[in-house]
């Protein structure tokens, strides 16, 4: 039998938005985020972290340096008694044209094709537009949180005019959190 998954956006859904954020003692969650997982992995949702990180490709911070800040907070979620499943991320800019970088799907599919993960069960989770589309792209259901860039983000979608980019960025749900956002999907 498939699992399901929950696909994290990280910067701004599970910590404080840092501007390429790639040293682990700037790493800090947002309030409640461990209780959220925490909640999460008891629903049996896998947890899965997506997260572009082009500061690699622009030459801000090393493929090391990520690594140090993801296993901090892995390192972190463990005391508390949350383990992730997994961490996908992609190291492009936009100009680069590959096919993981979100808003398109290619993180979410390579997951699923991991972890044999049944898509239509699952939810994405972030603080911008495209962690949305990019959910939509590959049909799970979709939470856009207010922190990080959240709230301006619901602002821009609702200045959009009825297009085929805004069907693709409208989420089925907005939470002000995390928390809010794991407290929907239990009610689900």
């Amino acid at each position: 039998m498939k699992s399901k998954a929950i696909f994290l956006d990280r910067d701004g859904t599970i910590n404080v938005e840092v501007n390429y954020l790639h040293e682990p003692e700037k790493f800090q969650f947002l309030p409640r985020v461990p209780e959220a997982l925490k909640l999460l992995q008891n629903l049996q949702y896998k947890l899965i972290v997506i997260t572009n990180q082009a500061g690699i490709a622009k030459g801000i911070y090393s493929m090391k340096d990520m690594e140090k800040t993801n296993e901090y907070m892995i390192q972190q979620l463990k005391m508390v008694g949350v383990t992730l499943d997994r961490i996908y991320f992609c190291p492009h800019r936009t100009e680069d044209h590959c096919t993981c970088r979100k808003p398109l799907p290619g993180m979410i599919i390579q997951a699923a094709k991991d972890l044999d993960l049944e898509l239509a069960q699952s939810w994405t989770i972030g603080d911008k537009l495209s962690d949305i589309e990019s959910g939509i792209r590959a049909k799970t259901k979709t939470i856009l949180v207010k922190t990080g860039y959240g709230e301006e983000e619901i602002y821009n979608l609702q200045k959009m005019v009825e297009s085929t980019e805004k069907k693709n960025q409208t989420p089925l749900f907005t939470a002000e959190n995390l928390w809010e956002a794991a407290e929907i999907i239990q009610k689900s």
